[in-house]
């Protein structure tokens, strides 16, 4: 799966000579920014003005304007360029602009969850669109760079849409590293959890992952409490609180680098929702914090935490604390992309603190240009 992101942000560029132009630049990469997508991807860029007037949150976006554009292998090193003409856009002094980019055929498209599926049987990949901030329409000489560029992602399952936001990078040589953002693993994962959730309806279940027979015993409580460690943009637990009314509590960990996006992305929440849904800090090197180490968890949570051998000591510490004797038997469910083959310390940890696999299953994960991968989901417990 790839994903694209903006590389510079879309800004307004007036011209006395032409009509005034919005401009960004874009890639395309892996989850982890590690490699560029090595395929042409006809793209489509759009400019969306939020028709209700509305100056944050919410609205009710139509399009301005449009332009076609191709992603190329060798762009992988460059950027591209997207440049959208709007004639009309400098008289827009209020409201919100933005740009959107997509791939201009709806089989890549992965917004919808269950597309991960259709992929999934169909042995095709995906690329994950992107949303700006709002554009800064003042002219060019007034322009001042945002605090912190974001960029969202949007998702939907069941009528209800996930709003995610993430770290957006202002160069090329931010490729490695993108901050907390989705993941293959967690964007599967969540997908995964929709797809169960009650408010599905049969009729629509065209295609079906494998079925994970305790995850999903746990999801059809009457009421269970969860945690997740190592949240980053928050995607599992906000797509888990969204879709399962029957969550009790769900509570997003991360370390503080982390605590403004979760922030951020719990708050778009409606209500009920967010009634239930938190975060808070959790370094797992250090002791649990006590409302953590005193509630019995039903379900833990971790998806893409695993690929950083130095810190899965830590991880699997955290674990054996969260499942201490005396506790409701949690299920810890860990999804995973592996990416090398030092991750297998991982499993032998778990063993040695007492966990047992007592399931699993692999999503097949098809990549434009490159071999298949494949997302692996474990069910852990205590003896």
């Amino acid at each position: 799966m790839h994903y694209i992101r903006f590389l510079k942000q879309p800004r307004l560029l007036p011209s006395a000579s032409a009509p005034n132009q919005v401009s960004a630049k874009i890639t395309i990469t892996t989850d982890l920014g590690e490699s560029f997508c090595f395929e042409t991807v006809p793209l489509c860029a759009l400019l969306e003005i939020d028709a209700s007037g509305s100056t944050s949150g919410g609205g009710a976006w139509r399009t301005l304007a449009s332009a076609d554009i191709v992603w190329a292998a060798k762009d992988g090193y460059t950027g591209v360029e997207v440049i959208i003409p709007a004639p009309n856009l400098a008289r827009l002094r209020h409201g919100r602009v933005r740009m959107v980019v997509k791939a201009r055929s709806d089989s890549l498209d992965v917004s919808a969850f269950e597309n991960c599926w259709v992929q999934a049987a169909e042995e095709t990949s995906g690329v994950v669109a992107v949303r700006s901030m709002a554009i800064n329409l003042r002219p060019h000489a007034e322009q001042r760079p945002a605090i912190q560029a974001l960029a969202e992602r949007v998702f939907h399952a069941h009528g209800k849409e996930l709003h995610i936001w993430e770290e957006a990078g202002e160069s090329i040589a931010r490729h490695i590293w993108y901050g907390p953002g989705p993941r293959d693993a967690g964007l599967i994962l969540s997908s995964y959890l929709s797809f169960f959730s009650p408010l599905s309806s049969e009729s629509g279940k065209v295609y079906s992952p494998p079925e994970l027979p305790l995850l999903q015993t746990t999801l059809q409580k009457e009421e269970f409490q969860v945690l997740e460690l190592g949240a980053g943009c928050g995607i599992v637990g906000i797509s888990l609180a969204t879709f399962f009314p029957e969550a009790k509590q769900v509570i997003l960990t991360d370390l503080p680098e982390a605590s403004e996006i979760l922030t951020h992305n719990v708050s778009l929440l409606p209500s009920p929702t967010n009634s239930k849904i938190s975060h808070q800090v959790l370094d797992w090197s250090l002791p649990l914090p006590t409302n953590i180490q005193n509630t019995r968890w039903d379900l833990v949570l971790v998806a893409d935490c695993t690929y950083n051998p130095d810190v899965v000591p830590d991880l699997v510490k955290a674990l054996g604390r969260l499942t201490e004797p005396g506790k409701a038997e949690a299920l810890v469910v860990v999804a995973m992309k592996v990416r090398h083959e030092s991750e297998a310390v991982f499993f032998d940890l778990m063993q040695d603190a007492g966990f047992v696999v007592k399931e699993k299953a692999k999503v097949p994960l098809e990549v434009l240009g490159a071999d298949s991968e494949e997302i692996e989901i474990f069910g852990f417990m205590r003896g």
